[in-house]
């Protein structure tokens, strides 16, 4: 793994992290007060972290999208990338997130659904940003980044 690829990673971990630490402290304040692991897996937050990471996803395909310089952007290829990630993943953490905060008792399905959407959105976020910041990257050439190698 390059350096470049390494920061990469990085960058778009600590992104996640940002996202995902309101969910680590409601997880110990909840479990704190005594409520159940499933009661903390049917809370809709899961969800709606879900929904921002697709959300996130969307703006690193379209960073990526317009400040790529290097060759002509495929806007079809980008918008076809866009209404994927809208129809198979931001609207379906919406549904979910509807879904669990209209169901009392919530039902197991959706709690699983939910979370698996949640693990999805972010290893698409993961790759999403680690793409963006390759593209961005690799568009410097050494005499643009200041670096004059010989």
């Amino acid at each position: 793994m390059s350096p470049s690829e390494q920061k990469a990673i990085e960058g778009a971990f600590v992104e996640v992290l940002f996202v995902v630490l309101p969910l680590i402290v409601l997880t110990v304040v909840l479990a704190f007060t005594g409520i159940s692991a499933i009661e903390i897996l049917q809370s809709p937050e899961w969800s709606f972290a879900g929904a921002i990471m697709m959300g996130q996803s969307i703006v690193k395909v379209v960073q990526a999208a317009s400040l790529y310089r290097k060759r002509v952007v495929n806007a079809e290829r980008v918008a076809l990338i866009i209404t994927l990630i809208i129809v198979f993943g931001l609207a379906p953490s919406l549904v979910l997130l509807a879904f669990i905060l209209i169901s009392k008792p919530v039902h197991l399905g959706l709690i699983v659904a939910q979370d698996v959407f949640l693990v999805g959105s972010i290893i698409l976020f993961m790759i999403s940003a680690v793409v963006s910041r390759q593209l961005i990257t690799d568009q410097q050439s050494p005499v643009d980044a200041g670096d004059q190698r010989d």
